[in-house]
């Protein structure tokens, strides 16, 4: 392996070795890892632009003394509940005494409801630190290697406004005035060589 290639290996590994943390954190905050929720589900709205038969909606949950929370849920976790809709995130009125539980540790991937476990992660939050990751990997390869499928430098020096140019490369000296085009002699033994002879 060369030179360059093993040094632009090590600055990849450099990259990635920031960019991955910064993906696994980003991770775990979407799945809602580091949330500690207890309290009773009092309402429900559904998704900014969501239809009618979406799967998931936003529940609204009271920890009591009216210190409320928005979850979101599937909603086939609540669909046994007969909960008022709030479209506003208000408590409505006429909420029940007895409704469903919710209940989340902290640094797990779920929501216990009534006993029932259903999980926070969604295919978004898997994707977009793969995502993230590759957007890392191509803008780096595009800053140092001039195109985001390449590793390794073309060895092109690339200047705002100019043309590229090779590294290693010499640039020829500019050319001063026009120039001359060799003058050719007449050849050894010409025609006067020859006119010097006369017939007798």
């Amino acid at each position: 392996m060369d030179d360059p290639t093993r040094s632009a290996l090590r600055q990849l590994a450099l990259v990635l070795g920031v960019a991955v943390p910064l993906a696994i954190f980003g991770f775990l905050v979407s799945a809602d890892f580091f949330d500690n929720h207890h309290g009773e589900v009092i309402a429900w709205r559904p998704l900014d632009g969501a239809t009618a038969d979406s799967k998931v909606a936003r529940f609204l949950v009271d920890r009591g003394g009216a210190d409320t929370f928005e979850v979101q849920l599937p909603v086939r976790a609540l669909s046994s509940w007969d909960l008022p809709r709030s479209p506003n995130g208000a408590i409505p009125t006429g909420v029940a005494d007895d409704g469903p539980i919710l209940h989340k540790d902290i640094a797990t991937f779920s929501y216990t409801i009534d006993g029932k476990a259903y999980p926070t992660l969604a295919p978004l939050d898997l994707s977009l630190p793969f995502l993230f990751l590759v957007l890392v990997v191509l803008g780096r390869n595009l800053i140092f290697a001039g195109s985001p499928f390449r590793l390794v430098s073309d060895g092109v020096i690339r200047t705002f406004g100019e043309k590229s140019q090779g590294i290693g490369s010499v640039t020829p000296p500019p050319k001063r005035g026009k120039p001359k085009r060799p003058q050719k002699g007449p050849p050894p033994g010409g025609k006067k060589g020859r006119r010097g002879k006369r017939r007798r």
